[in-house]
């Protein structure tokens, strides 16, 4: 987590900008639901596909699918090309096969964790100016399922560092870099 950097070496970082971060209102982080218990091979979101016949199967099977198809058709491309590997050995007709290079069991552990720290106490030692970049504020839990859509970021985050600058986007989801990778660049530049 880039907080995290900040805080341990301060030195290094003259500015931040979080991208719709995964950082909870500090109540959030004493309670753990049932997706955040038990072996990330038990839970249902590793059990996603993995292998595919090619990149261009993967963007087939996937681009008219959300989150996806909210993302730019060339981002969307490039996740599917940069985002796999070859299996080795393996070969189809059209193309060598390739899996996902983030490994579903890990995905899902990185997400099952992202309640595990909780920085709030700290952030008022990052003095950097901070821009904070979220998405569309609704319920992050809809039943016994995640809305990966929802930005997981705390409204009241930019407020809690000394030079905080909150920047709200209703009009994009979690996924802002894909959905509007020029705006990202802008922000970042800026």
């Amino acid at each position: 987590m880039t907080a995290q950097a900040v805080i341990a070496l301060p030195d290094r970082f003259s500015r931040l900008v979080l991208i719709d971060p995964v950082m909870f209102e500090p109540a959030r982080y004493q309670l753990q639901t049932d997706f955040e218990t038990g072996d990330p091979a038990d839970n249902p979101m590793s059990k996603r596909r993995a292998l595919f016949a090619s990149w261009q199967e993967m963007r087939d099977r996937y681009k008219d699918r959300i989150p996806y198809s909210l993302w730019q058709p060339e981002v969307m491309e490039d996740y599917c090309k940069y985002g796999v590997k070859p299996v080795l050995g393996r070969e189809s007709d059209t193309d060598r096969e390739v899996t996902l290079c983030c490994h579903p069991e890990t995905e899902t552990s990185i997400y099952m964790a992202h309640h595990s720290r909780d920085l709030s106490a700290n952030l008022k030692e990052i003095v950097i100016p901070t821009k904070v970049l979220r998405g569309e504020v609704k319920e992050l839990r809809q039943g016994d399922k995640i809305d990966f859509l929802a930005s997981p970021t705390w409204p009241e985050l930019a407020s809690q560092f000394p030079n905080g600058t909150d920047c709200y986007l209703p009009e994009l989801t979690h996924f802002i870099p894909m959905q509007d990778p020029q705006l990202t660049a802008c922000h970042i530049l800026d």
